[in-house]
């Protein structure tokens, strides 16, 4: 039987901070040692359940720990001991930089709101929840930055109610929302692409793009790959065994960008879609509190974009209820049409 107790005698109510410096490694590694030794071999389904769920909480705890040693060496380095953040967090080489870096930007944003590093410590938030607000704070203005700041309570309710990916859509609605209120939505986005031969001699490339860009290209992609994937399943060669079907991973993607560019893609030729999703409140009276203007993949827009869009665009009117259920997509098309995509899109 495995286990480790830690007494502490007239502890009542909440528990009382132990001192580090007194076994807290100790502790650690003890902590660490049971944990190892722990058989799973004989649980069912719901104890391994609750088996995932504890590591969890261990874990974020364990994220926080870490949270508030990269911060204490950073007061250290302030006062000339120590070698900072990244030098403490590092060690002896047991994680790599890039880890390091972002131990290190989990900890900036935590000290900016210092109520995400109790509330990582304690499990009700994880670190992708915190993950995501180091970006936000990473890329914000320092306008941006104070009004996101200002808001720490309330990111941190949503934080402790939301799924990490839910979290981050509703931060990036929350950002669209200040640059709308700071004046700076308007600052156009680069869209920038590179490329280059890596040494095993294969072709790379990478490239961000504004948010109206990425939708057309994912759109384009989209209708190709598509089609590729008819053309395949419904070709005697396949059925004939004569081929293979195309892949659907990251090589169908692959096949469709070239087939595009060289000129050989099998989809109908169209100018590509660009879906977005805006509430009317904000298409006719401005942003507000509430505010959804963003891609049918989630990435936020300017206002002023979705206005621009609407000049020359095919509007659909999607009608949600109480609970954000699409109840009215219209009555054109009686199977699941591109308007019933778009209102599972807004949701």
């Amino acid at each position: 039987m495995c286990g480790v107790a830690v007494e502490a005698e007239g502890r009542t109510g909440e528990a009382e901070p132990i001192d580090a410096s007194w076994g807290g490694p100790g502790l650690l590694r003890a902590i660490a040692g049971e944990i190892g030794l722990l058989d799973l071999s004989g649980l069912d389904p719901g104890a391994l359940h609750e088996i995932v769920a504890a590591s969890r909480l261990v874990e974020r705890s364990v994220a926080g720990l870490l949270v508030r040693a990269a911060q204490r060496a950073d007061e250290l380095a302030a006062s000339g001991a120590g070698p900072g953040i990244e030098g403490t967090l590092s060690g002896a080489g047991e994680v790599s930089a890039s880890a390091v870096r972002a131990e290190a930007a989990r900890a900036g944003a935590a000290a900016a709101l210092p109520s995400f590093t109790a509330a990582l410590s304690s499990g009700s938030i994880g670190t992708g929840h915190l993950d995501a607000v180091a970006r936000a704070l990473g890329q914000a203005t320092e306008a941006e930055r104070a009004e996101l700041v200002s808001r720490a309570d309330a990111l941190l309710d949503a934080a402790r109610r939301l799924s990490v990916d839910s979290f981050g859509r509703h931060l990036s609605r929350a950002v669209q929302q200040i640059k709308e209120r700071v004046g700076t939505s308007g600052e156009p986005v680069r869209s920038e692409l590179r490329l280059w031969q890596g040494r095993n001699g294969v072709g790379r490339l990478a490239g961000s793009f504004s948010p109206e860009d990425f939708e057309r290209i994912s759109s384009r992609l989209a209708a190709e790959m598509a089609a590729l994937c008819r053309d395949s399943d419904g070709s005697a060669e396949v059925a004939d065994g004569a081929s293979e079907p195309v892949p659907l991973d990251e090589r169908l993607t692959a096949r469709a960008l070239v087939d595009l560019v060289s000129g050989q893609g099998v989809s109908s030729v169209g100018r590509p879609s660009l879906t977005l999703v805006v509430d009317a409140a904000t298409l006719l009276d401005g942003p507000h509190e509430g505010t959804v203007c963003e891609t049918g993949g989630g990435l936020p827009v300017p206002v002023e974009t979705a206005r621009r869009c609407a000049c020359d665009t095919v509007i659909r009117k999607v009608v949600l209820d109480e609970r954000r259920v699409p109840v009215d997509v219209g009555r054109r098309f009686r199977t699941a049409t591109d308007a019933q995509w778009a209102a599972l899109r807004s949701m």
